[in-house]
This record gives structure tokens, C-alpha cells and sequence, in this order.
């Protein structure tokens, strides 16, 4: 589900005017996709993933009153989509920025608990103030400085010819999130134990934990833990930064596209007289003209896209981890922030009990509803719906040929204009 075709579909089939549709996660199900086998790899598939599912969440976000206005869902499932619906919002905000709230939880964990001494299971009080300050200005340009070279090398290079630069960031900014975690296992341990400190602790890392362990594959959290902890700057800097640098590139997921049909039927090896042949060449080199300049035009405005959506996204987060800095201090972000963690993370583990809740009931809550809804006999599920989920995608399926057929027509009278024109 987190491609953006899989989005949308799902948003419609929910949102379907005068349905009730809804979908249920299967288990058994399985997915087939081409695994990254390294770094470049991974990038270049997150590349289309994170875009897809950004720009497919913004859809669903904005068009999320049709759920209540177009379809058929009962008040109290009306209720638990405007739940979903301020979850997606929520992340979605905090994914925006999500760089920025990267680097200021290792700053103000890190860096700035260790110029201020705050770390209570290590003296910091011992070193001098030059060589406090050092450290942190030197995270900062380390921080900075790899942010720009992934914007700069981002911009217009394949990561096939950046590898070793990809694997060198991906290196340094590892190395910092594991000092970072460490870092905080020793503040949690040090600190005096108090109940806030142990709910937010389990809502903020405990949560990926606890929801394996409900469906019995905890094996997994404990083998994989460390190197997706040490990855988790890659996932948010490298992948992410590279995604919105290519927002124009759509090499991925075109593949079903064709050429265009005006030019396909533009063959220059038909045979006929002299005059014939020299119109339908005049014909197909203006076309290729014409067609060579739509698609330099829309090339540019898909890179002017990019850009904008770059700049937007960049220097919101450069504005806001400024604020932060400046502005606040650790004592109010850092509480701020475990509560965004742990009310997404409970969102999450909420969700994954509740599956296992309904599938569990399911038997029971079949029978209750089929006597209390149903009790004429027929069941809660008409013996036609399948009749008439058929009608509609045969009816569907027509709509297609038929716009297919008037395509088809159109092309051949431009063809015709063409060749008159010549």
C-alpha cells in the first residue's frame, strides 16, 4: 500500500459515490517487487515510492470530505475515517519536516546535552569550553554540509555515478544515529525512573516491539533492529533528498505508455507516387517538430515543479530547525516531539490490535449482526452483489472501448487534416 496507484485505488474504492465499499488487510496475501540489493538501488526504488505516496496522500487529504458528502459509510465508520484522516495529516506534517526533527533530536540529545553537560552518565564538566563548542560546531557543518551535497549530486546525476559518495553520507550520518541511540539508552538508564519516562519510552520504541510480538514475529524486530536504526538517516536524508530532487523524472511506472498514434501512422515506408511521398514526409517532419517541442515544454515545466516543490520543502525545513534553535530549547521541543512519535506510534499499535481483534471476531460478530440486521434470511451480504460488481466493471470495461475507439477515430481524422494541410 504504498505505492501511489495503490493509494488512490483505495481512496476510491472507499470513497465511492452511493458505496459503502470497504478493504481488508490479508495476510496471506503476498506482494512481489525487485529487492534492492545496495545503497544506489534502494534509492533509486524509494525514489518513486516516496513521491507516489507523498503526492497520493496529498489527494486523499484533500478530497477526504467526498468520504462524507458522496458515500454510503455508516456515521460511526464516518467517524473512524475522520480518525484516519487526522492521522494522515499529522504524519504527513511531521514527515515534511521529518529531516529537520532528525537533525534536532541528535543536536539537542547528543550535542548539546554534551556542551551543556546535561548527560548523566558521563562528565563533560572536565573538558574545556572551546572544545565543547568545537564539537558542536562541527556537527553542524558535518549535518550541513552533507544535506547540500546530496541536494547538489541529487540534482541531475544518476546514483550509479555517485556511489561512493552516497556510501560515504550514508556512513557518517549512520555512525551518528547510533551515537545518538546510545546516547539515549544511557540517559534512560541514568535518569530516575518516573511513569512519564516509561510510557513514551514504550509509545516511542517499544511500539515496533509490541506489534510484532501481537502476530508472533518479534524474531524479526530483534535480528534487523540495529541495521534499521543505523539506516534510518538514509531513509530520511539520502532517499529523501534525491526523491524531491527528481520529482520530474517518471521513468518508473511508464512503462504501459506508448508512442503517439498520430506518429505511428505517419510510416514513411508506405509506397505511392512522387508527390505522395514528399507530403507525408513534409507531414511527419512537422509533426516530429511539433511533437519534439510539446515535449520540451512539458520537460520544462515538470523541472520548474521540481524546483519549486525543492525550494518549498527545503527552506521549510531550514526555517523551522532555525526556530527551534533559536527560538525554544530542548526542554520544550524534545517533549513536543516524543508526543508527535508516540501518537503516531499508538495510532499504529491501536490499528494493529484492532486487526487482530476483527479477525478474530469475525465468526461472532457475523452471527450477531446477520440476527439483529438480517433476520429475514438473506444474510448481510446480497446473493447478487457479486451479479452486480460484474455489471459494473463489464459497464467499465465498455466506457474504456469506447474511449478507445474515439481515440482511435480522432487520430485518424488529424491524420487526415495532416495530410491536407501538406
Amino acid at each position: 500500500m504504498y505505492l501511489a496507484e495503490d493509494r488512490i485505488l483505495s481512496f476510491e474504492v472507499v470513497a465511492r459515490k452511493d458505496c459503502k465499499w470497504t478493504m481488508h488487510y490479508v495476510k496471506d496475501a503476498v506482494a512481489r517487487t525487485d529487492v534492492p540489493h545496495n545503497l544506489v538501488g534502494l534509492i533509486s526504488q524509494r525514489k518513486r515510492w516516496l513521491n507516489g505516496a507523498f503526492f497520493a496522500t496529498l489527494f486523499s487529504i484533500w478530497n477526504w470530505g467526498r468520504i462524507y458528502s458522496e458515500s454510503s459509510h455508516s456515521f460511526s465508520r464516518k467517524m473512524a475515517f475522520l480518525v484516519l484522516y487526522l492521522y494522515n495529516l499529522l504524519y504527513t506534517v511531521f514527515g515534511f519536516f521529518l529531516p529537520a526533527n532528525l537533525y534536532l533530536a541528535l543536536f539537542f540529545v547528543v550535542f548539546q546535552g554534551f556542551q551543556q553537560n546535561r548527560l548523566e552518565f558521563v562528565d563533560t564538566s572536565e573538558y574545556s569550553q572551546t572544545v565543547l563548542d568545537c564539537a558542536v560546531y562541527m556537527y553542524n557543518f558535518a549535518y550541513l554540509f552533507g544535506l547540500l551535497m546530496l541536494i547538489i549530486i541529487g540534482l541531475g546525476n544518476n546514483p550509479k555515478h555517485m556511489k561512493l559518495t552516497y556510501y560515504f553520507l550514508g556512513a557518517v550520518f549512520g555512525v551518528m544515529m547510533m551515537l545518538s541511540s546510545l546516547v539515549g539508552v544511557g540517559i534512560f538508564f541514568s535518569s530516575p525512573a518516573n511513569i512519564n519516562s516509561i510510557v513514551v519510552s514504550i509509545l516511542t520504541v517499544g511500539v515496533y516491539f509490541i506489534g510484532p510480538a501481537l502476530h508472533g514475529e518479534v524474531h524479526h524486530i530483534f535480528m534487523t533492529f540495529t541495521h534499521y536504526t543505523a539506516l534510518i538517516p538514509s531513509f530520511v536524508n539520502i532517499a529523501t533528498v534525491y526523491s524531491f530532487c527528481n520529482l520530474q523524472d517518471l521513468s518508473w511506472g511508464t512503462k504501459g505508455l506508448h508512442d503517439d498514434p498520430l506518429l505511428l501512422s505517419l510510416d514513411d515506408t508506405e509506397k505511392g507516387d512522387f508527390k505522395d511521398v514528399i507530403a507525408k514526409r513534409r507531414a511527419m517532419e512537422e509533426c516530429r517538430r511539433e511533437e519534439k517541442e510539446r515535449a520540451e515544454n512539458r520537460k520544462k515545466s515538470f523541472e520548474a515543479f521540481r524546483t519549486n516543490i525543492l525550494l518549498t520543502w527545503a527552506f521549510s525545513n531550514l526555517i523551522f530547525a532555525l526556530f527551534i534553535v533559536y527560538f525554544t530549547s530542548s526542554s520544550i521541543y524534545m517533549p513536543l516531539l516524543y508526543i508527535c512519535v508516540a501518537s503516531i506510534n499508538s495510532c499504529r499499535l491501536l490499528g494493529c490490535a484492532g486487526h487482530l481483534i476483527y479477525i478474530h471476531t469475525t465468526g461472532l460478530r457475523d452471527r450477531i449482526l446477520d440476527k439483529t440486521e438480517c433476520g429475514n434470511g438473506t444474510g448481510r451480504y446480497p446473493q447478487n452483489s457479486y451479479v452486480q460488481l460484474d455489471e459494473h466493471y463489464a459497464a467499465l470495461t465498455e466506457d474504456q472501448r469506447a474511449f478507445a475507439s474515439g481515440r482511435t477515430n480522432a487520430s485518424a481524422r488529424s491524420n487526415n487534416d495532416v495530410y491536407s494541410a501538406a
